[in-house]
């Protein structure tokens, strides 16, 4: 078990170790340099917490409060999205500030044009969809 931090270093509880979002460089699993993992939790009251494991001497493993988006970005760093996925709250944080594989939602604007019309008539419909998509890209 690993003590649990408050976000004013108060001891709150403990929580069960996991490296999770460690990631292997050369040939260690690390997060954090040599001998340093990272790992994270969600309490059952919601907030999110981070575990900054060590395996060096005098020093001990600990988890720290932290906001969603810290674990977000965290999992990121690590190229550990798959940790992240069964957590909605996470997933949204992703897919709304970072996932930029998804195309922009956008729309589709036409207009008529009959051979039998005036150039005016005509011209007056263009103006009106250019209007239109104007109108359009001040709601966004």
């Amino acid at each position: 078990m690993v003590v649990l931090y408050d976000e004013n270093e108060e001891i709150i509880g403990d929580v069960k170790y996991n490296d999770v979002l460690d990631f292997l460089n050369a040939s260690n699993y690390q997060n954090g340099g040599v001998g340093r993992h990272l790992g994270f939790g969600q309490l059952e009251d919601g907030r999110f917490y981070l575990i900054y494991g060590t395996q060096w001497e005098f020093e001990q493993d600990r988890a720290k409060i932290v906001p969603a988006r810290t674990i977000v970005i965290e999992a990121i760093k690590s190229e550990s999205l798959s940790e992240i996925k069964d957590y909605p709250e996470l997933m949204q944080i992703y897919e709304g500030e970072f996932d930029k594989t998804k195309p922009e939602k956008s729309k589709v604007f036409s207009i008529r044009i009959k051979l039998t019309e005036t150039e005016a008539e005509t011209n007056e419909k263009i103006e009106q969809l250019i209007q239109k998509v104007k109108d359009y890209r001040n709601l966004k």
